[in-house]
Parts: C-alpha cells; structure tokens; sequence
C-alpha cells in the first residue's frame, strides 16, 4: 500500500512538467497556439469563419419516410414458448403505400 500512492503519484504526472511551449509547426487554422492566445483572437475578431464552415443556405430538410406499423399478437408456438406482443415498423420505399 505504501508503494501505491508514489506510483499513482507518477503515473498521473506523465509529462506535465517536461515542456511548457508548443513544437508543432503551424498548419491549417491557428496553428500551435496556447488556448488563451486563440480566445484573444477570437475576441479582437481576427479569426472569420470561413464560408466553408458557415454556409449562408441552410441544409435541406429531410424528407419524412412513411412506415408500416406491424402488430405481432401474443401468441405460444408448438414448443410451448410464449410470445409477447410486440409492434414492428417496417420502412416503406417511395412509391408504395399503406
């Protein structure tokens, strides 16, 4: 037990105090910056969405699917297995009606 808590100790550390900077090279977006320097841009306006990530037409709305309600009653089976009722809805293909 006394070995516990410095191995969870250490374990839980891993590398937090081994590298205080970023070394990654910057890429798309804002590249290896802290998450206070991203808020300080976001606030002073200097990060736009892109026209890509905010489009101006909203997505079209999905097209409603009709379907098929199926009542199985309740019913025992030549093994004398007891089956609940039980509702099933079976998707219909466009076209086809109720």
């Amino acid at each position: 037990m006394k070995y516990v808590l410095p191995f969870c100790t250490l374990i839980l550390s891993g590398c937090a105090t081994y590298n205080e900077t970023f070394d990654c090279e910057p890429g798309k977006g804002v590249g290896c910056k802290s998450l206070s320097q991203v808020n300080h841009m976001v606030n002073e306006g200097k990060l736009p969405l892109s026209s890509e990530e905010n489009p101006s037409e909203p997505p079209a709305p999905p097209i409603a699917q009709k379907n098929l309600r199926v009542w199985f009653a309740e019913h025992t089976d030549e093994e004398g297995i007891f089956y609940e009722d039980s509702l099933v809805y079976v998707p219909l293909k466009s076209g086809e009606t109720s």
